[in-house]
């Protein structure tokens, strides 16, 4: 249905959910010795994104035509952009976790279980009053790319920032069942 003045658009359309306002958290991983995750992720991070999933399709041959039925369903990766301080504790963060995941030097594990070094995120999208609109919650995640840090003579009045992407095993939100 077409609506053609603004009154009648304004009385369906509220304002809409905006992408600057919200807030990224992760949670601390389960493995002894590994640190923390610094609080200050929930400040730094410059941007995200709420991946997408898709639903594969799995095709059956019936009489010359092809059924379609849905298949299993694939969670894209995660990414987000990390402002870096000068302490470069959110980077030291991400450096450490991939490297006990598999060391930098040798092909060596610091982590006893598979398991131990995934850990949470979620994205929250807030309104105008820092109220949670909704919530995506990220599964047994842990970071594949640890990005660059650019540098560069010219890069003047700007901070340095890095990306992270983790793949994701799944992903919940208030829309679906939760986990």
């Amino acid at each position: 249905m077409a609506y053609s003045d603004v009154n009648s658009f304004l009385g369906v359309f509220d304002g809409g959910a905006r992408p600057n306002r919200y807030l990224v958290n992760i949670t601390a991983l389960s493995a002894p010795g590994v640190p923390s995750v610094p609080v200050s992720i929930q400040y730094l991070c410059r941007a995200t994104s709420v991946p997408g999933s898709v639903m594969g399709v799995a095709e059956v041959a019936y009489m010359g035509r092809a059924i379609k039925l849905s298949g299993d369903r694939i969670f894209d990766d995660w990414n987000v952009t990390i402002y870096n301080k000068k302490d470069f504790d959110l980077r030291k963060f991400f450096e450490r976790w991939s490297s006990n995941m598999l060391q930098n030097f040798a092909n060596i594990t610091d982590f006893q279980e598979d398991s131990t070094y995934m850990a949470d995120g979620e994205v929250q999208q807030l309104d105008r009053h820092e109220n949670p609109m909704n919530t995506y919650k990220f599964r047994k995640i842990f970071p594949t790319n640890v990005g660059d840090i650019a540098l560069a003579y010219d890069s003047n009045n700007t901070v340095e920032e890095f990306n992270v992407t983790f793949a994701v095993n799944y992903w919940v939100s208030d829309a679906t069942d939760s986990d």
